[in-house]
């Protein structure tokens, strides 16, 4: 008859996304002084066994609060708010590692660009602006279209672990999303009618290069 390890419990380690660290080690500590009285782990396994819960990656909501925290702390052009409604929104962000989040990001920037430009071309449609206006609407639009190239590129960079040509992708529509916005302030009293979706797309892509640096530097957040 077969001895059960962890008595009723299964043999594998399911990790719950709602678990911290501190639970999986107090978890994986019961197990070890089981195995210890059914004589079952002897000398040096311990300490091997003992240390594997550092091989365990982090995963979910806790991940993604530290995540945002580290970046919100870093960057002032990020809310802390902002960061994790926006990534706990995106699907599978709750069961990522910290470069599935990296992924993630970069999507989400994808998406807010595009759906940006598409929003510019029903305002040039159906509303009346004056030549100026209408001539800034005319300069967001190129601008959001190469800023959707420039962060399908950053997603191509990125699967191939180049991370700094990733970087520079993402760098670029930031670039391209304040200029949108400058064009508008630049003449007294007119109102954007992109500041939101502008500092949107900005935020996002600070969150994307935020996420990129603590890959590049190893950050366990």
């Amino acid at each position: 008859m077969g001895v059960s390890l962890l008595g009723d419990r299964p043999s594998t380690l399911v990790v719950s996304n709602n678990l911290n660290i501190a639970l999986i080690k107090k978890e994986l500590n019961i197990a070890i002084a089981l195995l210890f009285r059914l004589g079952l782990l002897v000398g040096g396994r311990q300490e091997r066994l003992s240390t594997l819960v550092v091989s365990i990656p982090r995963t979910g909501q806790n991940l993604i609060n530290e995540t945002c925290e580290t970046s919100a702390r870093d960057d002032p052009n990020i809310s802390y708010n902002f960061c994790t409604t926006s990534l706990q929104a995106a699907p599978a962000s709750q069961c990522a590692a910290l470069r599935g989040l990296g992924m993630i990001s970069i999507r989400l920037v994808r998406y807010n660009v595009t759906d940006t430009r598409c929003y510019i071309k029903h305002l040039m449609k159906n509303r009346k602006w004056d030549p100026y206006s209408k001539q800034c609407l005319k300069d967001c639009f190129e601008l959001f279209s190469d800023a959707i190239s420039s962060v399908k590129q950053a997603t191509k960079y990125y699967n191939s672990k180049r991370y700094d040509d990733a970087n520079v992708q993402i760098s670029s529509v930031m670039d391209a999303v304040t200029t949108c916005e400058d064009g508008f302030k630049e003449r007294k009293g007119l109102v954007s009618p992109l500041t939101e979706r502008n500092r949107n797309t900005f935020q996002l892509s600070a969150v994307a290069l935020s996420v990129l640096h603590m890959i590049q530097k190893g950050s366990d957040v």
